[in-house]
């Protein structure tokens, strides 16, 4: 799993990278896209939307699954990736970078930015979600789980649709 110097990632498993101007473009993680695997489609935010960190921005869907994305920063939704709604297959190659969902003009940004992770912070958070997960494969397959690898890409695709709605 990878995260580009200078993202900032959530809990909820979204990035955002800041603009000089106090925007952040949003998006969704690598660690969240890679154990996904395949994305259909996305449902993107209006634009004009308020939104409040932790509250639903947007979700991706895969077949008949849907799973919801949460805000990591308060703001107005000022922009989203056409680019993106019109081709989700370019998130395959890269989660970060152009491959944002939409933009945030923050209005709390002092109080919420510390709330995301960074460098190590980021690492760590990663590290301890890949054991919590390889803690609910294991359970959800019945099957002991000790190798990194065995979080492959797409491993929720591969789950029931019981499993894949606790995932």
């Amino acid at each position: 799993f990878s995260i580009p110097s200078g993202v900032l990632v959530s809990t909820g498993h979204c990035w955002a990278s800041l603009a000089e101007d106090g925007t952040a473009r949003i998006g969704l993680d690598d660690f969240a896209k890679k154990l996904f695997g395949r994305i259909d489609t996305i449902d993107f935010p209006n634009i004009g939307m308020n939104v409040k960190a932790g509250q639903p921005l947007f979700s991706v869907n895969q077949s008949h699954r849907r799973a919801q994305f949460h805000a990591p920063l308060s703001g107005k939704v000022v922009k989203i990736n056409e680019n993106l709604r019109k081709d989700c297959s370019t998130l395959e190659q890269m989660s970060y970078g152009q491959n944002w969902v939409c933009v945030i003009e923050g209005n709390n940004l002092d109080a919420e930015l510390p709330q995301l992770k960074i460098g190590k912070s980021a690492v760590t958070f990663f590290q301890e979600d890949i054991d919590r997960f390889q803690a609910f494969v294991q359970k959800a397959s019945g099957r002991e789980v000790s190798d990194p690898e065995s979080l492959f890409i797409g491993v929720i695709e591969k789950l029931d649709d019981a499993n894949w709605e606790t995932a």
